[in-house]
């Protein structure tokens, strides 16, 4: 029963993040996530954490894109358009890039998983049926 509570809370944050709409408690369900891995255990976990992933590696890559896209001073931009130098560049990337990579790899790790216990979960159901 906890493990859909968990969800609920989960969908609930994605909705209201990509909706627009302001909560009440808008913090990243990192740690609800660490607190649910305790008290859930296993493998049951591993939804919540597939969701987490892809959710915030999506939400952070728009973010790169942009910084990467900016162009450097004097290359006909005028003091109204967006420049950044390539130290300023840098200390943005070295802020935002964790932000993207830890839960990228969270995401190929848990998919990876995923797949896994699906794949042997099907050859399984077609064994019973043989």
């Amino acid at each position: 029963m906890m493990f859909l509570e968990y969800f609920r809370y989960l969908c609930s944050y994605l909705v209201c993040q990509h909706s627009g709409k302001v909560r009440k408690s808008s913090h990243p369900p990192g740690p609800l996530l660490i607190h649910s891995a305790q008290n859930l255990g296993g493998k049951k976990i591993y939804p919540l954490l597939l969701i987490y992933a892809v959710e915030a590696a999506t939400t952070t890559l728009p973010c790169l894109v942009y910084i990467l896209s900016l162009p450097p001073p004097g290359t006909g931009t005028t003091t109204f358009d967006s420049a950044l130098t390539f130290e300023q560049r840098l200390i943005l990337l070295s802020g935002y890039a964790p932000f993207f990579l830890v839960p990228l790899i969270m995401l190929l790790d848990i998919g990876g998983r995923v797949y896994k216990l699906v794949s042997k979960g099907l050859k399984m159901e077609a064994e019973k049926w043989e």
